[in-house]
């Protein structure tokens, strides 16, 4: 869902049955949609002066995703058909954790003795999987939460 054009910038897209329809924030320089769930909501993130922006793509409108005390940015990477969204906040360099968002109650986790939680999907039951890194080991696991 995306494409680099000539302008050194990432682009990202929609392919829906042989038809591409460009996806540029309007606010950012690069796009990257990551998932759209079946009402054909989009989410994923822009770079917003170096920062990682998330953003939710509804009926052809851009809405931030920008939580406060995340100084260094989020990214949505997972949306569900009820609109459920997860994805990634990041407080410092290292320190990336996981959220889930229902549309009334924003739940942040942290895998258990990781500096990095990324949540890459959500399905219809509130299940979300993703990858973690403990310090000191370079190797990334999965996980399922519920």
């Amino acid at each position: 869902m995306r494409e680099t054009a000539s302008d050194s910038f990432s682009h990202g897209f929609l392919f829906d049955h042989g038809v591409y329809t460009s996806l540029d924030h309007p606010n950012g320089f690069s796009t990257f949609p990551n998932d759209i769930n079946d009402k054909g909501d989009i989410v994923g993130w822009t770079m917003d002066y170096g920062i990682p922006l998330g953003f939710i793509l509804k009926d052809g409108v851009f809405a931030d995703y920008d939580v406060p005390g995340y100084e260094f940015g989020s990214m949505v990477s997972g949306v569900n058909s009820k609109g459920e969204v997860t994805g990634t906040l990041h407080s410092s360099g290292v320190d990336i954790t996981g959220f889930v968002d229902d549309g009334r109650t924003l739940t942040v986790f942290k895998f258990p003795s990781s500096t990095i939680t990324r949540p890459t999907g959500i399905n219809d039951r509130g299940q979300v999987v993703g990858s973690y890194i403990v310090p000191g080991q370079s190797i990334i696991r999965g996980f399922i939460a519920e």
